[in-house]
């Protein structure tokens, strides 16, 4: 065999490895990617769950909170303001409903969130849930319109201050758990 025969055949050796390689090297990390989305989409889900169950949980707090409004204005022989007095018939279940949901939700992220700025955030709704719920139990107290309407504005600022906790759980778990991207999307997705 020549020279140039050799040199040609080395040629075709050392370009099919370095072909081998690349390609070994861009399959280990597509794989690499898709491990890390498997290991977060668990966490997602679950991001996803509390802030579907907060969500309920704030549409029946707002319910209250203007039954609780239009309760008062009764007691003072005003019209009510939100919704006939028969609305509270079916309050107190799906609350307590939502309020499970929510419980259920915080309980499952507790055990599947493991980012650390993602447990830090999810702590912070479950303080603030837990915040809520003092505000709840404070309810049997309240007779007169001007405390139902105290506690009416308590509840307000109880699920305001819950949808930031929320609204911070998502924007964190967005920028830490969300799906690993190539950087064409990347790019586009900052721009957004």
């Amino acid at each position: 065999m020549s020279s140039t025969g050799a040199a040609g055949a080395l040629q075709v050796v050392g370009s099919g490895f370095a072909g081998s390689f690349l390609t070994y090297c861009l399959t280990w990390y597509r794989e690499q990617r898709r491990m890390i989305d498997a290991a977060r989409e668990p966490q997602r889900q679950a991001i996803a769950g509390i802030a579907a169950a907060a969500h309920e949980y704030f549409m029946q707090q707002v319910r209250r909170s203007q039954l609780t409004r239009d309760h008062a204005n009764t007691l003072e022989g005003k019209p009510p303001q939100f919704s006939p007095p028969q609305s509270f018939d079916g309050l107190a279940v799906d609350l307590r409903r939502a309020r499970s949901a929510l419980t259920l939700a915080m309980q499952v992220g507790q055990l599947t969130i493991v980012d650390e700025q993602c447990v830090t955030a999810a702590n912070a709704v479950q303080e603030a849930f837990n915040r809520m719920k003092a505000v709840e139990k404070d309810m049997g107290a309240r007779s007169d319109a001007d405390s139902l309407r105290k506690f009416a504005d308590e509840v307000q600022s109880s699920i305001d201050n819950l949808q930031d906790s929320v609204r911070h759980l998502v924007a964190v778990g967005r920028s830490r758990v969300s799906p690993t991207q190539g950087w064409r999307r990347r790019r586009s997705r900052k721009s957004d």
